[in-house]
C-alpha cells in the first residue's frame, strides 16, 4: 500500500517522473535539515544561500512538473519535448 502511493506520488504514466523525483528528494532534505537544525546550536548550521538554493530547486522541480500536469490536462494533448525517461 505505502509501496503503492510512492509510486504514483513520483510517477507520470507509469514511469518514473524525474523532476517530481528530484524535486520530492530536495523537499525532504529541505525539511529534515531544518528540522535538525532546530535542536542543534547555533553555531552548526547550513549556509543560508544554501537553504535558499534547495528549496529554490524543489519549487521550481516541483511547479514546472505540476503545470505540465495541469497543463496536458487542459488541452488534452500529449507532452512535446518529454526529457523524463
Amino acid at each position: 500500500m505505502i509501496k503503492n502511493f510512492l509510486w504514483s506520488l513520483f510517477s507520470e504514466d507509469g514511469r518514473i517522473s524525474s523532476k517530481r523525483f528530484f524535486g520530492g528528494m530536495a523537499a525532504t532534505s529541505l525539511c529534515v535539515t531544518l528540522l535538525a537544525n532546530s535542536f542543534s546550536h547555533g553555531d552548526i548550521k547550513p549556509s543560508d544561500t544554501l537553504v535558499e538554493a534547495t528549496a529554490a530547486f524543489a519549487a521550481l522541480s516541483l511547479g514546472i512538473s505540476a503545470w505540465q500536469t495541469i497543463k496536458i490536462r487542459k488541452d488534452g494533448t500529449e507532452k512535446i519535448g518529454d526529457q523524463d525517461s
